[in-house]
């Protein structure tokens, strides 16, 4: 890929099959022609962002598995009710339902996606540090302020996951993503271990608050570090755009209507709305599960939690060679069924701790395939220069679903209690998984993995 001038002073990207004639040339003059860039340095600027990536990666889910997994429990220690769990994931996902397409026009007339990435990526880490400061705050107003951080966090954060995804695209061939991500997501998660477990204990041994404060101050430096990490990426321009006005219904429908890409988008939409609408409907009937049911302590719940993670970082690999070998949408498809089956088996389990260890590696062997294909796919399914309005729409159809789900899930696990909470999410997870089935057709992996085993077989006959 080489970097041209265009007019208007910004730059595009274009193919080049001229990367012979450049590197004879450094090899003869010790400077390439104009506008080519020799192999060598190619790959070492992918090394280069590849290891940025990463730090970024592992930095991020320190940050993101030490909160996420406790801030529902610490909102339960400050006396929150079940639809005021519901509130920490139903603000945020409205705030996304929102905003992704109003935002993904702001992230198109952007002139560096660099730039906006750490700016929004800074915005966003720095709100974990504010929550360290709730357990001081007088006792009515603690649960409603952490449901007020948790939302308002959601705003930059926005903004940085349209931006953030696109680098990420741009950064690397995508032939290469596959590897790239199936590398960095088991290093992040491996982190994402070390910080949920040590969220557990530090809030068991600490006393009173002190626990969570130094979660919220630690999670908030890790992630400022990320950040960081993201500064020291080589930006690699995308196509450049000029701005255009577009209503938000019309950026709404363009994937959609798409010739080439429409039909599996459409697809891939309407499976990832039910899914996230399963996940989210019993999001507090989890924490509900731990706390009320089975009374688990802290470290405990981290370790469960842990148990999945790891599974993410051991799976991971393998989901990456699935995808270089059959694709992005086969990973998808095959990798949903383990999720879309936990919520009910998980509660069935709940009497013995051996098997819901055992689920939750299960969950975790799917959640690596999902992560990796699910980034993938969502650039996959759109046309390159409309890869920020892709992101946009998909991220938009997805907090759609959570916003939904945790509409219902405080209701549905008051009333009808956590069993038949997750036993819903589960019924609608499957609904989710079988529309993927119908655009991915993952059968056919499996009847060319089959001809291929025959064909040998004949032969070692012969």
């Amino acid at each position: 890929y080489v970097k041209e001038a265009q007019g208007d002073g910004g730059f595009k990207i274009t193919r080049t099959h001229h990367m012979a004639e450049a590197n004879a040339a450094v090899a003869e003059k010790g400077v390439a022609p104009s506008g080519v860039q020799p192999e060598t340095l190619r790959r070492k600027s992918l090394r280069h962002n590849y290891r940025c990536a990463v730090t970024d990666g592992v930095l991020a889910y320190v940050s993101s598995g030490m909160v996420p997994p406790f801030i529902s429990i610490m909102a339960l220690s400050y006396g929150a009710s079940g639809v005021g769990i519901s509130l920490l994931n139903l603000l945020p996902s409205l705030i996304n339902m929102l905003l992704f397409l109003p935002f993904a026009s702001i992230a198109e007339r952007s002139g560096s996606v660099k730039r906006m990435v750490i700016s929004s990526g800074y915005l966003t880490r720095s709100a974990f540090l504010a929550m360290a400061l709730v357990p001081f705050l007088p006792w009515p107003w603690k649960a409603t302020a952490l449901i007020a951080l948790n939302a308002l966090q959601a705003i930059p954060a926005v903004i940085y996951m349209i931006v953030w995804t696109d680098m990420m695209g741009g950064a690397f061939p995508q032939g290469e993503w596959g590897a790239v991500f199936s590398k960095r997501n088991a290093a992040a998660n491996f982190a994402s271990v070390v910080g949920t477990l040590l969220a557990g204990l530090l809030i068991d041994w600490l006393p009173g608050e002190s626990g969570y404060i130094a979660i919220f101050a630690i999670s908030g430096a890790t992630g400022i570090m990320s950040i960081f990490a993201l500064q020291r990426m080589k930006e690699v321009p995308g196509p450049q755009m000029k701005p255009r006005r577009i209503s938000v219904f019309k950026r709404l429908s363009m994937p959609f209507r798409d010739r080439e890409l429409g039909r599996s988008f459409t697809y891939f939409s309407l499976g990832l709305f039910l899914y996230n609408l399963g996940i989210y409907m019993a999001a507090p009937a989890f924490s509900l599960f731990y706390v009320k049911v089975l009374d688990l302590s802290k470290s405990t719940i981290s370790l469960l939690i842990t148990t999945g993670t790891l599974l993410v970082v051991v799976a991971s690999p393998f989901w990456g060679r699935i995808s270089r070998k059959y694709g992005n949408a086969i990973v998808f498809a095959y990798s949903t069924i383990w999720q879309a089956l936990f919520p009910y088996f998980y509660y069935l389990s709940g009497k013995s701790l051996p098997m819901m260890f055992v689920w939750q590696a299960i969950l975790g062997f799917g959640v690596a395939g999902y992560n990796l294909s699910l980034f993938n796919l969502g650039l996959e399914y759109v046309e390159e220069s409309e890869r920020k309005n892709g992101i946009a729409v998909t991220n938009t159809v997805i907090f759609s679903a959570a916003a939904i789900g945790s509409l219902i899930a405080g209701p549905l696990t008051e009333v009808y209690g956590v069993g038949n909470a997750m036993l819903a999410s589960t019924l609608v997870r499957i609904s989710g998984w079988a529309s993927f089935l119908a655009v991915f057709q993952p059968y056919r992996a499996v009847v060319k993995v089959l001809s291929r085993f025959e064909s040998k077989q004949i032969k070692n006959g012969d």
